[in-house]
């Protein structure tokens, strides 16, 4: 095993057939039906970021602080612009008339996968110079604890 960690060079995305509006357990995310998107470029942060409030009073020595409302995340997801039953869906998510939330599948190359949903936006196409290649970015939002499984799960 590597000291440097892993890389995500062989890794998949997946993304839900079905709107998922209520928060799934692992038993939830794992009787999914999922279709690939393939040519995932760059996914950005999913996790729990919580706020941390402070009450200052005059008579304290010590603020008081409490955790306040959690974030699961707002990730850009850019893809390479190639068609795809995968594509196709992410389309359908992404149109503003969809206020629905979808399950997203990340399955990294050591075979750990992890689980989010959300609802997704998009999509916003890059253009760039003429020997750019053409890519797709979705913006995402988490609405819930992600999911992981370990590979030896």
């Amino acid at each position: 095993m590597s000291e440097c960690g892993n890389t995500n060079i062989g890794g998949k995305f997946y993304i839900s057939t079905t709107a998922e509006n209520a928060t799934l357990d692992l038993s939830g995310f794992e009787g999914l039906t999922w279709t690939q998107v393939p040519g995932l470029v760059n996914h950005g942060t999913v996790g729990i970021s919580t706020n941390m409030t402070e009450d200052p009073a005059w008579d304290d020595t010590i603020v008081c602080a409490s955790k306040g409302q959690s974030n699961g995340g707002s990730p850009d997801l850019e893809f390479r612009y190639v068609e795809s039953a995968g594509m196709d869906a992410l389309e359908a998510a992404g149109l503003p008339t969809n206020t629905n939330s979808y399950a997203i599948k990340v399955l990294w190359p050591n075979a750990r996968t992890l689980y989010w949903r959300g609802p997704i936006g998009g999509p916003v196409f890059s253009m760039g110079g003429p020997e750019d290649s053409t890519h797709v970015t979705y913006s995402a939002r988490n609405n819930q604890v992600p999911v992981i499984v370990d590979a030896s799960s």
